[in-house]
This record gives C-alpha cells, sequence and structure tokens, in this order.
C-alpha cells in the first residue's frame, strides 16, 4: 500500500474512531431510545488533497441541534392544552412517538397523558428538563459534540502532523537519493 493511501486509511480509521467516541457519549448521556440518532454518526473524508485533508462527523439533524445544545424554555412548541382547536401538535406526536419506544406497556391514553405533562414541564424548564438527568450516566444532558468530539480532536491533528512530516522526510530523502545518482 502506498504511504498516501496508508494515510486516507488511518485519517478514515480516526475520523471513525471519533464518531465512536461521540456516540459513547450520546450513549452516557441517555439519549437512545430508538439509537437511530447515535447510529447516524459516521466519518467521512471531505478532501483527498494530501496537502490538506478535511474530514467530518455527520450526524442526524437533531442531534447537532436540540440533543446538543438543548431547547430553551421559550423555544418549546408546545402551547399547554389537551383540548384546543383540535390539531394535532407535532411536537406532541414527536413526544407520543418516542413514548411508544421507551414505554410500550403504556396505554395510548396514558402515553398522551405523560406527552402532555413532558410539555408542560418543558415549556417551563425547556429541553433537557431536569428530571431528564436521571437518564444520564455522566451528570450531562447536552454537549455530546463538545465532551465526544471536541475533545479528542486534538489527538487526531497531532497524529496527522505527523503523518504529513513522516510523509514530507521520505519525498526529501527521495529527492536527495534521485540529485546523488
Amino acid at each position: 500500500m502506498l504511504l498516501d493511501q496508508r494515510i486516507y486509511a488511518r485519517f478514515q480509521a480516526l475520523l471513525d474512531e471519533l464518531a465512536e467516541r461521540g456516540r459513547a457519549e450520546i450513549t452516557q448521556q441517555g439519549h437512545v431510545a430508538t439509537g437511530r440518532g447515535r447510529d447516524s454518526l459516521e466519518g467521512v473524508i471531505i478532501s483527498r488533497n494530501l496537502r490538506k485533508l478535511e474530514g467530518a462527523i455527520l450526524a442526524a439533524d437533531y442531534m447537532v441541534g436540540p440533543v446538543n445544545d438543548g431547547v430553551r424554555a421559550s423555544k418549546v412548541p408546545f402551547g399547554g392544552r389537551k383540548r384546543g382547536r383540535g390539531g394535532k401538535s407535532k411536537y406532541i406526536q414527536g413526544l407520543l412517538d418516542w413514548l411508544r419506544v421507551v414505554k410500550p406497556s403504556m396505554s395510548d391514553q396514558e402515553r398522551l397523558s405523560m406527552a402532555f405533562a413532558i410539555g408542560r414541564t418543558a415549556k417551563r424548564e425547556g429541553h433537557p428538563t431536569r428530571g431528564s438527568y436521571a437518564f444520564s450516566r455522566n451528570g450531562r444532558r447536552t454537549g455530546w459534540i463538545r465532551a465526544g468530539l471536541e475533545t479528542n480532536a486534538g489527538v487526531i491533528e497531532e497524529e496527522l502532523q505527523l503523518a504529513a512530516a513522516l510523509r514530507a522526510s521520505l519525498f526529501e530523502r527521495v529527492e536527495k537519493a534521485s540529485k546523488a545518482a
């Protein structure tokens, strides 16, 4: 395998390792109802130019916004009434879908009551609610990107700088050898 290919392969392995650290942090924070959000994390090489390698960790949209940052109480889309204009709230529907996964033994009426109770609490406290910290193993419910990815990015950058230095040194030696011949 050529040196360039090894560098690309190592970079991909490092991106995969970062994605795995992000998945571990999400698990520790307790955001694993179905696992789809956690499993959506994927390391991808964006640019394969050896002078400037670029990679990204991709994730489902809601994992980057609401799950990582939380939602302020003023931004929770909930009016607080079970009966109203008769429309369907996407927010309550989302809570009902989530409750079907995490509380499958509940009746539909129990889930509806619980969804409204969560909605009222979230309208007061925002997301995450104080009670949701009971599901966290590490005391955090937000900031999985910083905790799982950014704190480990330095290790990857250091390793890549070492690979670039090795590549430059190898080319320098080849160039010197070709001039001497």
